[in-house]
């Protein structure tokens, strides 16, 4: 038996106009509603995936730019800018949340990081920070950046700290430095 293709119309929607997103591209909607589609804060696709400790402060400097200023975004503005829900801004922008973040930017911590324990002692860590920034690195570099640790520790009056070799790795990972020998405290590329 022999079939002859016989063409069989596809219900294809019409490609869609160029405002709506990316999530109705792909549907298989009526054109009469892909013709009425207007965008709103639900139409935006969602990002999975978290934002970088730059990406967090640069909400929080928007959010609290002067209303008449160019930079200035309300915080659903901001959702629709980071592919996030607008609860989710509503969480960085939580006072104690954007307190955290600030501390987190002083003392050194690299801003591509996409999360960081919160560092309990912030000037502790920002005088090692400024420390291994200066210092040349020798053979003996890891250690004597645990006992700086602890001689600040001591000072600042911070019972219980240890600086061991998991914590001097930790600690260079949360501020994106090199660990091994070379030539100052230069960041990743």
């Amino acid at each position: 038996m022999h079939m002859t293709a016989s063409p069989v119309p596809l219900n294809l929607a019409p490609l869609p106009r160029a405002s709506a997103p990316p999530l109705l591209c792909r549907s298989r909607l009526p054109p009469a509603t892909l013709a009425s589609y207007k965008p709103g804060p639900s139409s935006y696709p969602f990002f999975p995936g978290k934002l970088t400790l730059g990406q967090k402060l640069d909400i929080v400097r928007r959010s609290e730019a002067p209303k008449h200023d160019l930079d200035y975004r309300s915080p659903s503005e901001l959702a629709r800018m980071y592919g996030k829900s607008r609860s989710s801004i509503s969480k960085i922008l939580r006072p104690t949340y954007v307190r955290r973040l600030k501390q987190l930017a002083a003392s050194g911590v690299s801003t591509d990081i996409k999360r960081s324990t919160s560092t309990l002692h912030p000037e502790l860590e920002r005088r090692i920070h400024e420390y291994v920034v200066r210092t040349a690195r020798g053979a003996n570099w890891r250690q004597e950046v645990c006992r700086y640790a602890e001689e600040v520790a001591e000072e600042l009056g911070i019972e219980g700290f240890k600086a061991s070799l998991n914590w001097y790795h930790r600690f260079i990972a949360r501020h994106s430095l090199k660990g091994g020998s070379g030539s100052g405290g230069t960041r990743r590329k």
